[in-house]
């Protein structure tokens, strides 16, 4: 298994649904126009599937990201992650340490998810660190705010990918305030047009006309 690189534009993380609609709505997403080879990567999250059903999920997903080029990543689960042959891990601020990672995924991207100073000091030795949430969120704790996001990841050690609330209108403020890439859920699986969704918020990658 080869490292993706560089990291990924754009991190698409999938919610607590029934697969099929999952699979389908990724599809979609990952024939957007913008969505070349390495730009859109995949996280299987789905928490409350049994275990059974997001090992299937996460076979299915990981197949559809080999054909499209597309950087696939398991939430918190290494040995699923190493069973699907994935790409990398996202570590829950409260899972698997960096280390252990590395070590069951030694040329895997290695995220971690992080909230506030002392967690992204911490973050050394990973790939990139999830940081968040930039905007509010229902059931996420307190916002960073821009001001906040970016004075975390002027910080950081590794490359920092937003996370919360972001969407197409201020997908380019995130990225000017000092993101590496956009992480999203729902602006994407709960679009009537994931394609045109994941292409909008990549049209913050390009230069202000």
């Amino acid at each position: 298994m080869s490292r993706p690189s560089p990291l990924f534009d754009l991190l698409l993380i999938t919610p607590d649904r029934e697969p099929a609609p999952i699979l389908e709505l990724a599809r979609r997403a990952l024939c957007a126009a913008g969505a070349r080879p390495g730009r859109v990567a995949l996280q299987l999250r789905s928490k409350q599937l049994p275990a059974p059903e997001r090992a299937q999920l996460g076979g299915a997903l990981r197949a559809l990201c080999a054909e499209h080029g597309a950087p696939f990543l398991v939430n918190a689960d290494l040995e699923l992650a190493r069973a699907l042959a994935a790409d990398g891990v996202q570590l829950p601020e409260n899972g698997p340490a960096i280390a252990r990672a590395r070590a069951s995924l030694p040329a895997g991207l290695i995220g971690v998810s992080r909230h506030d100073a002392a967690g992204v000091r911490t973050a050394a030795g990973a790939s990139f660190v999830l940081l968040g949430p930039v905007f509010a969120v229902p059931g996420k704790g307190p916002a960073l705010g821009l001001p906040g996001f970016a004075a975390l990841a002027a910080h950081s050690s590794v490359p920092v990918v937003a996370l919360g609330g972001i969407d197409a209108r201020n997908a380019r403020a995130v990225l000017t305030a000092g993101a590496r890439a956009l992480a999203v859920m729902r602006e994407v699986f709960d679009a009537a047009q994931p394609a045109r969704a994941v292409d909008a918020l990549l049209a913050a990658y390009e230069p202000a006309s």
